[in-house]
């Protein structure tokens, strides 16, 4: 025994520590950011009247280009560029062959298909954005099994 503590103490502080760290890690690299964007779509739709204009369909900004052609952006076109980006952020990250990796594309197929439940079953959802934010889901999900895949054959050494 030990002076300043028993031995048990001691080998259980480390590692609890160590495991901590780590389920942060894996969890933040699984994690899905699509299910970002689709938790804001069904909050904004959730918090918009039904009878009233949807938020997809509100004007934010205008903007004049120099060709005299009036550029509108609604909400629905913001949303899809903020998917768009964390569509582009999700690729990225499918480069890696790591278990957390492996998990993503696993949670990327649940977006997907509840995206698919969403646009199919449910009031508010069966318009072109949330239609296009689903083929996002789809592509995240095949294109991260995809690149997934062609960066493990790259790993992958054969000695004849």
């Amino acid at each position: 025994m030990r002076a300043n503590g028993s031995i048990l103490a001691e080998l259980t502080e480390v590692p609890v520590a160590h495991v901590s760290a780590q389920r942060g890690r894996v969890f933040r690299e699984s994690f899905p950011l699509l299910v970002i964007a689709m938790a804001l779509f069904v909050l904004l739709n959730a918090a918009t009247d039904a009878s009233a204009v949807r938020w997809y369909a509100r004007e934010l900004v205008n903007i004049r280009q120099m060709s005299g052609d009036i550029w509108v952006i609604d909400g629905g076109d913001a949303f899809l560029g903020l998917s768009l980006a964390l569509l582009f952020v999700e690729i990225v990250r499918a480069t890696s062959t790591t278990t957390p990796t492996i998990l993503n594309h696993a949670f990327s197929a649940l977006v997907f298909v509840s995206a698919l439940v969403l646009f199919l079953m449910r009031s508010g959802f069966g318009n072109s954005t949330f239609c296009l934010f689903t083929g996002m889901t789809l592509v995240d999900f095949v294109a991260g099994f995809i690149v997934t895949t062609v960066a493990a054959r790259r790993d992958v050494v054969v000695q004849k």
